[in-house]
């Protein structure tokens, strides 16, 4: 049994890159089970958002799979409500889960955005506990990568995305 029983970790996984898989990674040695919300789960076909649902899906279980069949990952989809960064986004996405799981997170597993710290105050998440890694730990972004991936440059692209995912994006794993 690890420290934590449910984990939370929230992305839009635009696409899933290696600070992602750092911060799951990390989410696995402290909880028994970890919940990923792939937010804007209705967007793709876009610039900002160019990646769907289902293949989002699909590069966490090229990368998670083993962990998936075992149980100790679930993903679900988090729709955008218009509702920014402030804590009636935070209240939607604790509902959500518990309407999904039927608890509430005992942690929540971010990298360091400010944004984010608005999300989950005391008042509506006072049980969870919150951990923040910093980009100290990888220094990446989800629009590097996207650039990165649409200017082709392939050096580059093997620093930010496993192999595996990239191969979901060049569509040799479906």
């Amino acid at each position: 049994m690890r420290l934590y029983k449910t984990g939370l970790v929230i992305g839009r996984f635009q696409p899933l890159h290696k600070g992602h898989e750092f911060l799951i990674k990390r989410a696995l040695s402290l909880c028994d089970i970890v919940y990923i919300y792939v937010g804007s789960a209705q967007e793709g076909g876009t610039e900002v958002n160019p990646y769907s649902y289902y293949d989002r899906k699909l590069f966490l279980l090229t990368v998670f799979g083993k962990e998936f069949r075992a149980g100790r990952i679930v993903i679900n989809p988090l729709y955008d409500q218009g509702l920014g960064n402030c804590p009636s986004w935070g209240q939607y996405v604790l509902d959500t889960f518990k309407a999904d799981n039927g608890c509430l997170p005992d942690l929540y597993i971010t990298g360091c955005e400010k944004e984010r710290s608005s999300w989950f105050t005391n008042e509506i998440a006072p049980n969870m506990d919150e951990l923040r890694l910093t980009r100290h730990n990888i220094v990446i972004s989800g629009t590097e990568c996207r650039i990165v991936l649409k200017q082709g440059q392939k050096d580059i692209i093997n620093k930010y995305i496993s192999k595996n995912v990239y191969k979901v994006i060049k569509g040799e794993i479906k």
